[in-house]
């Protein structure tokens, strides 16, 4: 690899109702993320409306488990799929943000506590 990523590779996820994408992050750099839906049972895509839709809360997120498995054991070289519609608000830029947000309030949680809690 010729510019090998800065820091250690982090899945960030913006997990919602309509979508839910991941981003696998290191330092600056985008290295994997997919976008992904809800789904009926014939497996096309169908939103969720009802709450109380036990199977259907269930496909998606067996989706979504499966999703973030294959990203963390066997991390693609291509990006992932983008189901969610043209024009909608960029999921994936919110889990790449997460992304870079966890290394840095982990590291200030382990600072605080090997300093304690500052005043």
């Amino acid at each position: 690899m010729i510019n090998p990523p800065a820091g250690p590779a982090v899945l960030g996820i913006d997990l919602g109702r309509r979508w839910t994408a991941a981003v696998v992050r290191a330092g600056d750099r985008a290295l994997h993320g997919w976008t992904l839906g809800p789904r009926d049972a014939r497996g096309a895509p169908a939103p969720l409306h009802d709450p109380y839709d036990l199977a259907a809360w269930a496909r998606y997120h067996g989706r979504i488990r499966d999703a973030v498995d294959q990203t963390l054991h066997r991390r693609p070289d291509h990006w992932g799929p983008c189901e969610a519609r043209r024009g909608e608000r960029d999921h994936e830029r919110a889990a790449y943000d997460i992304a870079g947000a966890g290394p840095r309030i982990l590291r200030a949680r382990a600072e605080e506590h090997a300093t304690g809690p500052s005043a």
